[in-house]
């Protein structure tokens, strides 16, 4: 499993707004034996993605009501 791959399942296991994610990390990246680097990495990826959710799902919605270009 990719770092990317261990953001995503992080993420989709949270388990309401007091959900542990640093611990989750930790317990992950030992699980998958992940380089500091790859820690850091898993780290700043899941906190990005909690920090900016709500203006992410604004721009996924504005993109899911435009048509895909060809």
């Amino acid at each position: 499993m990719n770092v990317r791959a261990a953001a995503v399942r992080i993420l989709n296991s949270a388990r309401g707004p007091y959900y542990n994610y640093e611990r989750k990390i930790a317990l992950l990246a030992d699980e998958l034996r992940l380089s500091r680097e790859d820690r850091d990495f898993l780290y700043l990826m899941v906190k990005g993605v909690i920090l900016h959710r709500s203006y992410l799902d604004y721009v996924i919605a504005k993109a899911a009501q435009r048509p895909v270009q060809k």
